[in-house]
């Protein structure tokens, strides 16, 4: 294989700055250099996953050791803290970020044009590297041997392009003749890269000067109208190609001599149709086949998109159930809880505010010891985040696991029954003495720095607060008659993050909302939706959504507008919640279905308005002011209690519903 020794690269921001120049390759060292200041842009190197056929785990072995974060690529590996960082990203076999077989890019610039994650990891950096890998898209292969090894078996697979395509096959044996020789698949490694390429709303370069190293991995697709033969043989073929990916991206990762960091971003879901339940089940095969001391190197954290917020919700729920995930879902190992100051647990438990990480456990066996670690008490540190709290037994934090499930459960059966207003356990039995607690939970003396068990956070309250700096809001209208902005055209429904305030301008937009897909926007205030967060076991609900064309049930009809209580939570996605009704009722509804209704709103607290036509109570004056943010102006105590005034002047009466 012989590769382009040199090239021009082009880079150009929206408001002007650029960078330009020639890149020049030495193949003999790998190395890739800026041909005028001699600057080092990275070193290419193509290996095989294994020099040994792969032996492949079982996918289910108890190994929490993998974090979901949700973010955005570009912006995460131009965070100073994550110098050094690897990172696997979509790429095609021929290291492009092609979006089809038919759309060839030449440009590293025309990536601009996708919003892909590949196509923006490659923006992230400096363009020198994208731009080689275009120019020698031809030379570069990464399934070269193992299409050989699979034609040599009877199998024909090919590379078109970067784009791999599999032969009709079906059954056992034409399975095993791919996963069996996929450790002469190559891996397309760039290391040491700079990561001064766009900003991730592409409207500066980045002033990063630190370097990381990614790893472009690609994988089967799963083509439409097949059979179910088939099917199966190309999503075993799939997943194996992204599991041989990942396990060859964190072993040379583990390599470093220091605990590094690996970002593994979800591969294939895109044109080639790999779900993330494949990716799941890529990454979980590929921390077994890792050895503990490997594993013991790498902090591992699969990277979402946070624009789609159901994409963390999914990746976590498949990783939880392969007893790979650190944090769970559903309140289990390692939640994300609140600290007596009412904030979150930061960094996962593993980094400082700073970014520096801190040790983490590497839970291997039921039975293992934590190597050098005691048993480690519930700590807050002076910066006020809170440290993870560990045993330094798997089985012990099992139990404890439970333990504190029964108390939660035990503070909400008493907090029902109005015995427990503030809804939280003090390990003070004469102010709150829930039932049914473990023996393992003993009193303790009480004094000042005694933790509370929380209730749910207050931001799911539907009462409204104005949103600040740093919230996460979804967008629910994205452009009115007198403020419209073709540009904000496509955003309603997007999750982003509020980056700047210009006050409470009346009828004005006053928020600038990062959507996460390389723009920034300014909304209204009434036009953004704050994140309530997921409901939990025990909590009202309001259901809006009864059913869709793709999950309808005629038991559901009829309940829009009804509230119940979460009888059981499933963790995020489609039927995530069995809600209980006052009728006796027990149904399924989705994630997004349901809402979580906080405490009666009085005289005085402003409201988002959930639902404008309740069932028997139809108004047309209400039409469309769902979601709007009005202020309680009198509580007459009905059954539509509620008058609320809007900034248009309207004065408008609604259920606390």
């Amino acid at each position: 294989m012989s590769l382009q020794e040199e090239g021009r690269y082009d880079l150009q921001a929206v408001v002007g700055s650029r960078l330009e120049g020639h890149y020049i390759y030495d193949e003999r060292s790998g190395r890739l250099q800026d041909r005028d200041s001699g600057r080092l842009l990275g070193t290419f190197e193509i290996a095989p996953v294994s020099t040994q056929p792969l032996s492949w785990p079982r996918a289910d072995v108890q190994m929490r050791c993998i974090d979901v974060l949700d973010s955005e690529v570009m912006g995460t590996i131009q965070q100073p803290w994550n110098s050094g960082a690897y990172f696997v990203i979509p790429a095609r076999l021929n290291g492009t970020a092609y979006p089809n077989p038919q759309s060839i890019v030449g440009s590293v610039g025309q990536y601009k044009d996708r919003l892909a994650g590949g196509s923006r990891a490659q923006l992230a950096v400096h363009p020198g590297v994208g731009q080689f890998l275009l120019d020698n898209a031809d030379a570069i292969n990464a399934a070269e041997e193992l299409t050989k090894a699979t034609r040599a078996a009877g199998l024909k697979m090919k590379v078109a392009h970067g784009f791999l395509e599999l032969p009709p096959a079906g059954g056992e044996g034409p399975t095993r003749a791919v996963v069996e020789r996929l450790h002469t698949l190559r891996l397309l490694v760039m290391k040491g890269v700079p990561a001064c390429g766009l900003e991730p709303d592409f409207q500066e370069l980045a002033e990063a000067t630190h370097s990381v190293n990614l790893v472009l991995a690609s994988t089967a697709p799963i083509q439409d109208d097949i059979g179910p033969a088939e099917l199966h043989f190309q999503k075993r073929v799939a997943e194996h190609m992204l599991a041989a990916q990942y396990y060859g991206a964190m072993k040379l990762a583990a390599q470093q001599g220091q605990r590094t960091k690996v970002f593994l971003m979800p591969i294939g879901t895109g044109a080639s149709r790999n779900s993330l339940e494949m990716v799941a089940q890529g990454m979980s095969l590929a921390v077994e086949m890792l050895s503990n001391n490997e594993r013991q190197n790498l902090d591992i954290q699969a990277l979402t998109w946070h624009g789609i917020p159901s994409e963390k919700a999914a990746l976590s729920d498949f990783l939880f159930k392969r007893h790979k995930l650190v944090q769970g879902p559903h309140g289990l190992p390692g939640h994300r809880d609140y600290g007596p100051d009412g904030q979150q647990v930061t960094g996962m438990g593993y980094y400082h505010p700073d970014g520096t990480p801190r040790p983490r456990p590497n839970h291997e066996s039921p039975d293992a010891l934590l190597p050098g670690s005691g048993h480690q008490l519930v700590e807050v540190d002076s910066g006020g985040a809170w440290f993870r709290a560990e045993s330094s037994r798997v089985e012990q934090e099992r139990r404890g696991v439970q333990s504190v499930a029964a108390i939660c459960a035990g503070v909400e059966r008493l907090w029902r029954a109005g015995a427990c207003p503030s809804r939280r356990w003090t390990n003070d039995r004469e102010v709150c003495n829930p039932p049914g607690l473990p023996e393992e939970v003993l009193d303790f003396p009480l004094d000042d720095s005694s933790l509370f068990v929380p209730s749910p956070s207050p931001h799911m309250s539907h009462k409204a607060g104005r949103p600040d700096v740093g919230d996460h809001v979804r967008v629910i209208r994205e452009n009115s008659d007198g403020h419209f902005d073709s540009r904000r055209a496509g955003t309603r429904g997007l999750m982003g993050r509020i980056t700047r305030d210009k006050g409470e301008l009346q009828g004005l937009p006053t928020f600038e909302v990062d959507v996460g897909v390389g723009r920034k926007f300014w909304y209204e205030e009434d036009w953004l939706a704050q994140d309530r967060g997921r409901p939990r076991r025990g909590d009202k609900v309001l259901v809006y959504i009864e059913n869709s064309p793709e999950r309808f049930d005629a038991e559901r009809q009829g309940t829009r507008g009804l509230v119940g209580i979460v009888e059981t939570d499933y963790g995020p996605g489609p039927a995530a919640y069995d809600i209980l009704f006052d009728d006796g009722r027990i149904l399924p509804y989705n994630d997004d279905w349901v809402a979580r209704l906080g405490k009666t709103p009085v005289v005085g607290e402003r409201v988002k308005i959930m639902m404008d036509d309740p069932p028997g109570h139809f108004d047309p004056n209400r039409i469309d002011t769902m979601d709007l943010i009005g202020t309680v102006i009198h509580d007459d105590g009905s059954d539509m209690p509620f008058l609320v005034h809007f900034q248009d002047g309207h004065d408008l009466q609604y259920a606390e519903t």
